[in-house]
């Protein structure tokens, strides 16, 4: 039986009275999802899934998803989530994975079709998976992550020893399960004998009003929906007064994201989690209490879990500037495919590290996060990706500075750039467009990093794990530019 299966089987035993799951789709004590999962075991079994398989489950079961997710994990099966009416990348992705078939909502009931055969062997690693997930798909070449109990049990021991929630603890679940902060909140939730607290479609979106009406205690989100909220005026000053804490993860907390949160819930502690995917949720965390005063203009990552190492290297892309590697028991085993493991991995010798240039990591080895760091007093420091430098006309662009000059702008909450043609463009979250939007003072930028398109947008398109959809903001870009010329009101400077 599956990490996540047996979290849950325990908590039943312990507290099978106390809710479960709750919200908008339903509710069920421990007791009873446990009841619900040995159904969906059986139907499963009976269409001839086995140990060891990968079986999709679709992200539009509602309530049911939870069950699904779990008799998975009852059957030691691994768990590959998908978007029911996603792209027909979808389909090749669950190809390439040699899934034995899928869990998916029918026009009454849940749905498990069964695909044929399914290659066991398949791109497998040695230890029992948990879930694969496919990472970069927004802007690159998918790379299949495959994560293992093994890792899940590590970092559930972290969470065990912070003891995050308690009985009577109601966590928001705002995650599909094709990010892994879903299966952050799932064993938050087992472990603490607390209640997920499901939304019914998007209505944790208005985040004052779902946390009232559910009586949500923990809140789990990407900091993005912070700012969303504000501009809905979900947030408001003291609107969350029940809130204990907050868990923000995905993408970087901004100070003034941070500063609205603490406004509207002065009673939680914040924790600002950071870790890819490959390395299981989370591989640091900063935590700020709320008597806490937060100083300064970064809000920090923090330090490496005790139970990890971590060590900063000077990457030979990014000289002088240092990039986090970590290593430990929550690390993944490598890619599906070992080709993406060239470069992404250090071997020491002798304290010497020499990057991995082929097959399939060890234990032993460090996994580059690609993430440019500094250390401070407050722990770690993320500064940017360490490719998210390019050359425009010749001359070295640090974009993630030209994203950060946006955000300073009167009006903008959140930006993003990229390169075409030797250009630099970009799109900019802010409530305000056309005749009432304001100059943008880039005399900060040179000439060359300077935007040459701007589109200015009410939200930033998002993936259903709530990161910045990257190809969707280039799409925008790409519209922008073959449409008919607009003057953008700018105040530059001959810098170059």
């Amino acid at each position: 039986m599956g990490y996540l299966y047996t979290l849950y089987a325990e908590a039943a035993d312990a507290a099978g009275e106390a809710l479960a799951v709750d919200g908008g789709r339903g509710a069920w004590t421990y007791a009873e999802l446990l009841e619900r999962v040995r159904e969906f075991t059986g139907r499963l079994k009976r269409a001839g899934a086995g140990a060891g398989l990968r079986i999709g489950v679709a992200d539009d079961l509602g309530a049911d998803l939870y069950p699904a997710v779990l008799a998975v994990s009852a059957l030691d099966c691994s768990l590959v989530p998908y978007v029911a009416d996603g792209p027909q990348g979808e389909r090749k992705r669950l190809e390439r994975l040699g899934i034995w078939g899928t869990v998916s909502a029918g026009a009454s009931a849940v749905d498990i079709t069964a695909h044929g055969a399914a290659a066991r062997d398949l791109h497998r690693h040695a230890q029992s998976e948990a879930y694969v997930l496919s990472t970069s798909g927004s802007t690159s070449a998918p790379k299949d992550v495959a994560i293992g109990d093994r890792n899940l049990e590590s970092y559930a021991g972290h969470l065990r020893t912070v003891a995050r929630s308690g009985p009577g603890d109601r966590i928001s679940q705002n995650y599909q399960p094709q990010f892994d902060a879903f299966y952050e909140v799932l064993m938050m939730a087992a472990l603490g004998r607390s209640a997920l607290v499901v939304p019914d479609g998007r209505e944790h979106l208005l985040v004052q009003r779902f946390c009232e009406r559910w009586g949500v205690t923990v809140w789990n989100s990407v900091p993005s929906q912070v700012t969303m909220a504000h501009r809905l005026r979900q947030l408001n000053p003291g609107s969350l007064p029940g809130i204990k804490l907050a868990v923000f993860g995905g993408e970087a907390l901004s100070e003034h994201s941070l500063a609205l949160w603490r406004a509207a819930a002065p009673a939680s502690t914040v924790i600002n989690s950071y870790g890819p995917s490959e390395t299981t949720v989370a591989c640091t965390e900063y935590v700020l209490g709320p008597e806490t005063e937060h100083a300064g203009s970064d809000v920090p990552i923090g330090r490496v879990l005790p139970h990890l190492e971590g060590r900063l290297v000077e990457p030979a892309v990014a000289p002088g500037e240092l990039e986090l590697c970590v290593r430990g028991p929550q690390i993944f085993d490598g890619y599906l495919d070992p080709r993406h493991n060239a470069g992404r991995f250090y071997t020491e010798t002798d304290g010497r590290l020499t990057p991995l240039q082929h097959g399939s990591p060890t234990r032993g080895d460090w996994y580059r996060t690609g993430d440019i760091v500094v250390e401070t007093e407050r722990g770690l420091v993320f500064r940017r990706r360490a490719d998210h430098e390019t050359k425009v006309r010749g001359k070295r662009v640090d974009l993630t500075a030209v994203e950060d000059e946006l955000r300073r702008q009167p009006g903008v909450t959140e930006a993003r750039v990229l390169v075409l043609d030797d250009a630099v463009h970009a799109v900019v979250e802010t409530l305000a467009r056309g005749d009432d939007a304001p100059d943008l003072d880039l005399t900060g930028l040179r000439d060359y990093a300077r935007p040459r398109t701007v589109v200015r947008v009410a939200s930033l398109p998002r993936l259903p794990n709530g990161k910045t959809d990257l190809r969707a903001v280039e799409q925008l870009v790409r519209q922008a530019l073959r449409a008919p010329a607009a003057p953008l009101t700018t105040t530059t400077g001959g810098q170059e």
